[in-house]
């Protein structure tokens, strides 16, 4: 990912978060949010110049959805 965070998988796996599995999440709205979870620790690459915070905003996008499937 970079040089501020461990990569997107390792996170997933520490928070014991299986993509496979996530379709079997109920209800809807909470497996939403489990697979932005998964979209923004997995997909999202900030350019290489990229300021610390954009490296950092796919983890705090993630954190958001996180915090919402608690609610």
């Amino acid at each position: 990912m970079n040089d501020l965070a461990p990569t997107g998988q390792l996170l997933l796996d520490r928070l014991d978060i299986n993509p496979k599995e996530v379709k079997n999440i109920k209800p809807r709205w909470k497996r939403t949010n489990y697979r932005a979870v998964i979209n923004w620790l997995t997909l999202y690459k900030p350019q290489h110049d990229a300021s610390d915070l954009e490296k950092i905003h796919g983890l705090l996008e993630a954190f958001h959805h996180l915090c919402q499937t608690e609610t």
